[in-house]
């Protein structure tokens, strides 16, 4: 199945808008996989996975993934997304936030860079 891919700010505001990927960059650091002890295999990428996008209604972001490892438990850590939306006057909400987690398949809020959070004065 093909990944879906959406503007998470669109997304939290229950709109829709066709995205524009604009590339992509990975670091080149070595991966660790193994089998452990339990017969696990674990598959540990410590490369950061950057991404960078446009949406029909102008927004702007990149998305920084860390892929971790999907073995529960695991001393390396789970998968994190760090969002970077271009709008520095961008508020959202904690429902708008969760949305936002959701499109990325996290647990909890994904990371954000240049985005206030709501109630915060802007100066």
């Amino acid at each position: 199945m093909a990944e879906l891919k959406f503007c998470p700010v669109c997304r939290a505001d229950g709109e829709t808008s066709r995205v524009y990927p604009h590339g992509r960059f990975i670091t080149a650091m070595a991966i660790e996989e193994f089998y452990d002890e339990q017969g696990q295999h674990h598959f540990h990428d410590r490369n950061n996975h950057a991404s960078s996008y446009s949406c029909s209604r102008g927004h702007r972001w990149v998305e920084n993934i860390r892929p971790g490892c999907h073995v529960e438990g695991c001393e390396f850590g789970p998968r994190t997304v760090q969002v970077e939306i271009d709008e520095s006057k961008l508020t959202l909400s904690p429902e708008q936030l969760h949305r936002i987690a959701e499109v990325y398949g996290v647990g909890d809020a994904p990371s954000f860079a240049n985005v206030a959070p709501s109630g915060d004065s802007h100066a």
